[in-house]
């Protein structure tokens, strides 16, 4: 899933929880639920990609994120603790950029080395443009059912 799936689904889980020690940890684990799910995101392909391309697509997906995230948390739920709602999303993100060291800085060491190979394994892919209708079919009911 891209970072903007698994940051809004881990604003769900907050506004619904409420409580950060189920809440994030919660947060955390959907990462791996929702990439079990076939989808696309911006690290498939990697070894084809530069790793700047790839740092660069996963900064914009990142940053879409958190400024989604920003935009629902003022307009909907600014009478949560803004720390909880942002852990919650970091939560959320914390296995993929555990990730990253492995595939950027080639860095084969734990924990990088596993959640490579955790994610590698569970990880379901599907191709553009099929790849975003899942993501898309799980954010907005999920959003629509907690923001109303």
């Amino acid at each position: 899933m891209t970072s903007t799936t698994h940051s809004l689904v881990a604003v769900a889980i907050a506004a619904e929880i409420q409580q950060p020690l189920f809440a994030i940890p919660l947060a955390f684990a959907s990462n791996f639920i929702l990439d079990m799910v076939p989808h696309w995101d911006f690290g498939f392909g990697w070894r084809q990609k530069s790793k700047t391309k790839l740092f660069l697509e996963g900064t914009l997906d990142v940053v879409v994120s958190y400024i989604l995230v920003t935009l629902i948390y003022f307009r909907f739920l600014s009478y949560l603790n803004p720390f909880f709602v942002f852990a919650c999303v970091f939560a959320s993100q914390l296995p993929d950029w555990l990730e990253i060291p492995y595939l950027l800085l080639n860095w084969k060491n734990e924990p990088f080395h596993f959640f490579y190979k955790i994610q590698h394994f569970i990880h379901r892919k599907l191709d553009l443009p099929w790849g975003i209708v899942p993501q898309v079919a799980i954010v907005l009911p999920l959003l629509y059912l907690t923001l109303r």
